[in-house]
């Protein structure tokens, strides 16, 4: 078995606060590259903006062949 570094040692001990091994787990995570996080950022923002462009537009051509009809 690995040493463990001290943030693990905190995982194991019974007296640390469940929310500050919540927080060490989290830190983990997040650990592995601000890229990742970055990208991940994109993906979201890009993927509301598709729909937002996309709703616009079955909203748009919706409304626009209602006019036309009338």
């Amino acid at each position: 078995m690995t040493a463990l570094t001290p943030e693990e040692m905190k995982l194991v001990d019974e007296n640390v606060s469940l929310s500050e091994k919540c927080a060490i787990r989290v830190r983990r995570i997040f650990k592995f590259s601000w890229v990742t996080m970055v990208m991940m950022i994109g993906v979201l923002v890009g993927g509301f903006i598709g729909v937002a462009v996309s709703v616009g537009w079955v909203t748009g051509i919706t409304f626009l062949t209602f006019i036309s009809q009338n």
